[in-house]
């Protein structure tokens, strides 16, 4: 596949992103961090964007950690039957 230049925007920065991804799935998981960004920082108070980055990368990957857990229950319960 052949590397494209996708924009994006989050928390008001615009980032031009090399990739071979699909463009949708690029614009929807930029979406749904800028959301998570910007939801954590009204939520918690916070000004500093380095800060803001910081608890939206740990929240999300706090949902990755539970999705992980989730599948594999899934999964063994899936193959015991």
């Amino acid at each position: 596949m052949e590397k494209k230049t996708i924009s994006v925007k989050i928390n008001n920065d615009t980032y031009m992103l090399q990739t071979e991804a699909d463009e949708q799935d690029v614009l929807e998981v930029a979406a749904l961090v800028d959301k998570k960004l910007k939801a954590l920082a009204e939520n918690k108070h916070i000004i500093d964007k380095d800060k803001a980055a910081i608890w939206t990368a740990l929240d999300i990957a706090g949902d990755y950690v539970e999705l992980k857990k989730r599948y594999a229950r899934l999964l063994a319960a899936a193959t015991e039957r």
